[in-house]
């Protein structure tokens, strides 16, 4: 969402068609739509990514990372114009960009480099980040961006780079986390209270780095699906359990679970070509969760689901406090006034 307009892709599952769609957030009328052409949905795992599947807008922009059809199925970010809808630029990379005070960082692809910031509108590159080739560094994937840095992770490093001109200043990392087979890969940072960056790595753990004492703070091992958010002081986060979902509440200080609500079934029936990434968004005392099924708010004081929409899909609010929540088919809208 950006300057009164919400965007969000759509998919016909019968003709395999993916759009990118504005919509007026006052009128609820589409704008314009943009024919994606044809991407792939990848099932890994037992986790669905889908062919287009996030959107990013700042700066009269709009960013969709999504999986092209071509093979092997490389990952592009694609950028549009707000206003037109027009296409602007295509690039080779993957994770969602991150934007912030006129520019956006991200992994737009540049050879030999692992991010890079990019001027809005212009998409004019300011650095590329580049890897000593002694010294591991870490992906941009999905980047934290405070005042002065940007912060990357991936399963066992997080890495702080200077904002204005890219270059790092420091790694932390620690060899324990290297206890899977998997390759390291770039995961989304989240920034925390008091110096900390958190992260999930899908599948295996949640966790946070001190960026004071320069060292990991805490790390809990199980099966996270969700980026984790943090507000009102917790860390809240998806994890999947034998047969269900729950949402954790975590303290961000120390990884101590304070409590955690079933959001129910983790089956896949009715939506079998199509199953939503966990999403946790924070509004006030309510956090928003998507599920397999539905989205869930839960009461994080009385710790009970307190609303649903029975309809799963990508959450977003809005300033003037309307939920959005866009599925393959339909873009839904709650006036947060009106729920409990």
């Amino acid at each position: 969402m950006h300057g009164g307009r919400v965007f969000a892709t759509t998919h016909d599952h019968f003709s395999g068609e993916w759009r990118l769609r504005a919509i007026d957030e006052d009128t609820g009328q589409e704008l314009w739509s943009q024919d994606l052409g044809a991407l792939a949905t990848i099932v890994s795992g037992g986790i669905t990514t889908p062919g287009a599947r996030a959107v990013a807008a700042a700066g009269g922009r709009v960013f969709v990372t999504v999986t092209s059809a071509a093979y092997p199925n490389p990952s592009e970010i694609r950028a549009f114009d707000q206003v037109t809808g027009d296409p602007v630029d295509t690039f080779a990379a993957g994770g969602v960009p991150t934007p912030l005070e006129g520019a956006v960082y991200g992994d737009f692809g540049v050879v030999n480099a692992v991010g890079q910031r990019l001027e809005l509108p212009s998409l004019a590159e300011t650095w590329a980040a580049h890897c000593d080739p002694y010294v591991a560094c870490v992906g941009f994937g999905t980047p934290a961006v405070d005042a002065e840095r940007v912060w990357t992770v991936n399963s066992f490093r997080l890495e702080a780079r200077r904002r204005t001109d890219g270059t790092s200043e420091f790694i932390i990392e620690d060899q324990s986390l290297l206890d899977h087979p998997s390759v390291p890969s770039p995961n989304a940072a989240v920034l925390g209270p008091d110096g900390t960056v958190c992260f999930t790595e899908s599948q295996i753990r949640v966790g946070c780095w001190d960026t004071v004492q320069k060292a990991k703070k805490w790390i809990v091992n199980s099966d996270y699906r969700s980026d984790p958010v943090i507000a009102n002081g917790m860390l809240y986060v998806v994890r999947n359990l034998e047969y269900s979902l729950a949402l954790d509440a975590r303290n961000p200080a120390t990884g101590t679970l304070t409590w955690s609500e079933s959001l129910g079934s983790n089956y896949d029936g009715s939506f079998a070509w199509w199953t939503p990434e966990p999403q946790v968004v924070v509004v006030g005392n309510l956090a928003f969760a998507t599920t397999v099924h539905s989205v869930v708010a839960v009461d994080v004081q009385t710790h009970r689901v307190a609303w649903s929409h029975p309809v799963p899909g990508k959450l977003a609010v809005s300033e003037h406090g309307v939920l959005y929540i866009a599925s393959p088919d339909a873009l839904y809208a709650t006036n947060l006034a009106f729920v409990p």
